[in-house]
């Protein structure tokens, strides 16, 4: 009895753990992609090749994941470097909103994000609901995310381009109930993975979002 009681306190302590160090981490480099993103305005610095962009960007999320549990400070400097790099990449979207006279929009985006990030995570912590059977429409979505991004190359659809940033808002959405769900009932110890999941799943609302924005205010930027 005493045992039982004794094993079920240190599981709700090391929780509790987790998740305060992944809320603090997911705040500093939120912070970090702001900071990066106001730099890169003020000196207007310009992105490169899209292909390189995203060959980086893929190669830092592979390298986060493989050294987050086999090199904990490796992984947190990785992450770091993962979330400045996206603020480079996020500050010319920002000034061509801010060009084209849609700074409000991007208040608008971003107060849009949070709120769903705070209802999504509140409604898991309250409810402790398990939502693991979501993972399947998630890849599911994904991959017919993935399939639109490519046709979307090849034709220009307005329409088309809409669905994809809605079906990402969608997603992410999704995969924020998933993953905090999974931080909550204890599955997920791991908590720069955990950090780097929710970290671009709102990345990709407030730029999903923005563009949905954007669209109907004026066309697709």
């Amino acid at each position: 009895m005493n045992g039982s009681f004794t094993s079920k306190s240190t599981s709700v302590s090391y929780n509790t753990s987790i998740l305060q160090k992944t809320y603090l981490l997911l705040g500093f480099t939120l912070l970090t992609t702001a900071v990066a993103s106001l730099i890169t305005m003020l000196l207007n610095l310009k992105t490169t090749n899209l292909f390189f962009e995203i060959i980086i960007m893929y190669g830092l999320m592979f390298a986060i994941s493989y050294n987050s549990k086999r090199n904990e400070n490796l992984a947190l400097t990785l992450l770091f470097l993962f979330s400045f790099y996206l603020g480079y990449l996020l500050a010319p979207i920002l000034n061509a909103y801010l060009a084209a006279g849609m700074g409000n929009l991007i208040t608008l985006s971003f107060g849009l994000t949070a709120l769903d990030f705070f209802a999504l995570t509140g409604f898991v912590f309250i409810t402790k609901k398990n939502f693991n059977f979501l993972s399947g429409a998630i890849f599911s979505g994904f991959i017919v995310a993935i399939a639109l991004m490519v046709l979307a190359f090849f034709v220009n659809i307005p329409a088309l381009y809409l669905g994809i940033s809605g079906l990402f808002v969608i997603i992410s959405s999704m995969f924020i109930l998933y993953q905090t769900s999974s931080l909550v009932r204890g599955e997920e110890t791991n908590y720069i993975l955990a950090t780097l999941n929710i970290y671009i799943s709102l990345y990709n609302i407030f730029l999903s979002l923005l563009q949905i924005l954007g669209a109907f205010n004026g066309g697709r930027k």
